[in-house]
C-alpha cells in the first residue's frame, strides 16, 4: 500500500514539472469550425465562425506579439502624436490584392468606414474617431 501512495506522489511530482515547462511557439492545430462560415467579409457578418476563418485569411495594418505588443503588418511603421490625438501609418510598398492591384490608403479608410457602419463590436472603437484622411503627397494616393 505504501508503495503505491509513494508511486502516486511521484508521477503527480512528476506531472508538476512536465507542467511547468516553458511553452514553445510554432505547431500546428487542427480546429473544427462549426458551423460553417456564411461568408468571409468581416465587416458584414460577425459570426464566431467568420471570425475565426477570417482572422486567418485577412492582413491588419498591425499585429501582435503574445504579449500584445503591435508589430507592424500592412503598416510597415507608424507614429503617435504628443498628444496621442493623431497615428499616422506608412503602408508597406508592393502590397496588392488577389487582382493585382495595388493596396492603397483608401482601402484603408474604407475599410474603417464600412466597420463604422456595419460591426457592432468595432462601432464604438471607432466612434470616438473624429476624421480620417489620406496624405495627398503620398505615392499610393494615385488610385
Amino acid at each position: 500500500m505504501l508503495k503505491k501512495i509513494v508511486l502516486g506522489f511521484v508521477l503527480t511530482c512528476s506531472a508538476s514539472v512536465a507542467l511547468a515547462q516553458e511553452q514553445k511557439m510554432g505547431g500546428v492545430i487542427n480546429a473544427v469550425i462549426q458551423p460553417e462560415p456564411p461568408g468571409l467579409m468581416l465587416a458584414m457578418i460577425q459570426n464566431g465562425p467568420t471570425q475565426m476563418v477570417s482572422g486567418n485569411i485577412f492582413e491588419g495594418l498591425l499585429r501582435y506579439s503574445p504579449k500584445l505588443e503591435p508589430l507592424p503588418g500592412l503598416a510597415e511603421s507608424w507614429t503617435v502624436s504628443e498628444d496621442a490625438k493623431v497615428y499616422t501609418f506608412k503602408l508597406k510598398p508592393g502590397v496588392t490584392w488577389h487582382d493585382g492591384k495595388p493596396f492603397t490608403s483608401a482601402d484603408v479608410l474604407f475599410s474603417i468606414e464600412m466597420c463604422k457602419q456595419t460591426h457592432a463590436r468595432a462601432r464604438p472603437t471607432w466612434y470616438s474617431l473624429k476624421r480620417l484622411k489620406r496624405p495627398m503627397t503620398s505615392p499610393w494616393c494615385s488610385r
